[in-house]
């Protein structure tokens, strides 16, 4: 992976007597995992085989143990025939991590909730020491949109984990605008020298102009910076889409799930894709874990 010299400093700067190791790099996942109450995709019915999909990523995270998992478009609560949530995980993961929800609606954030509606959920395996649900403005009618905020304690130091699904309007006005909500919010929930991470599905294309917020605002795309790339000639770093789900081949044609990383100390950012090949299921036939890819970063990281 090719990064910039500052990104490789050590941690240690350049006093070698009495340094100690590295700290151990931060690892977290983002995933819009598509709830499946709509039937996105007529022939994966009931739910776009939500409860098969997600018990293969929760199996394949548990192996991975990342510290932190970001997934959006998680459904809570007693939809007929729907998966119980949190019963897969616990199942998958046992009590290795804390679980924080937040709804659409920006209502407070809650920890191991049972039911609550749609929204957006974060697991850390590091006690969370504060943790509240951010009502994006509104950028269009009847679409709520949110920012579920979490802190934890890390070996790099304090880590703000911003969990996103944001409308990505086309009408860049109002991109920038709800972009500009999020990093108003991130500036006054994250502490000041911590790493904070805006992580999720954006709904906007990795060449958007809104998003050159985040960069003048001093945050890294981490796809970007570890060589991933969504164009024709090169589409390693596209998520989105790959319905149908029971479909092999690479369809995705845009980048609109991403890990942008903002840090006031030097930090080696490495992400890639996750659960861009589907599932292969016993007996033969694919199964994508969702219609998007999912990111992979390690921060901290000098690959």
């Amino acid at each position: 992976m090719r990064l910039s010299a500052p990104v490789l400093l050590s941690f240690c700067g350049v006093t070698a007597l009495g340094c100690s190791a590295d700290p151990a790099p931060f690892r977290l996942v983002t995933l819009n995992v598509l709830h499946g109450l709509f039937d996105e995709d007529p022939k994966a019915e009931p739910f776009d085989r939500f409860g098969e999909r997600f018990q293969r990523v929760l199996s394949a995270l548990a192996a991975a143990s990342p510290d932190a998992i970001s997934f959006q478009e998680i459904q809570l609560g007693t939809e007929a025939g729907y998966p119980d949530v949190q019963a897969e995980i616990l199942e998958a993961v046992g009590t290795q991590y804390v679980s924080i929800f937040g709804d659409v609606f920006g209502s407070p954030a809650a920890r191991d909730a049972r039911d609550g509606g749609v929204g957006q959920l974060t697991l850390t395996r590091a006690e969370p020491s504060r943790f509240e649900n951010h009502a994006v403005v509104a950028v269009e009618a009847f679409r709520p949109r949110t920012a579920l905020h979490v802190r934890v304690s890390a070996s790099l130091g304090a880590v703000d984990l911003f969990n996103v699904h944001l409308q990505g309007p086309d009408d860049e006005a109002a991109a920038r605008r709800e972009l500009e909500d999020v990093v108003a919010f991130a500036d006054a929930a994250a502490t000041p020298e911590g790493i904070e991470v805006l992580a999720g599905d954006f709904n906007l294309s990795d060449t958007a102009p809104a998003l050159s917020i985040l960069k003048d605002r001093g945050f890294v795309d981490g796809a970007a910076v570890s060589g991933y790339a969504c164009t024709a000639e090169d589409r390693r770093g596209c998520t989105n889409e790959t319905l149908p789900l029971d479909a092999p081949g690479f369809r995705a044609l845009r980048r609109i799930d991403a890990v942008f990383v903002r840090s006031r100390a030097p930090l080696g950012i490495a992400c890639r894709p996750i659960f861009d090949q589907p599932f292969a299921l016993d007996g033969g036939g694919a199964l994508w874990a969702s219609d998007h890819i999912g990111v992979w970063c390690e921060l901290g990281s000098r690959l």
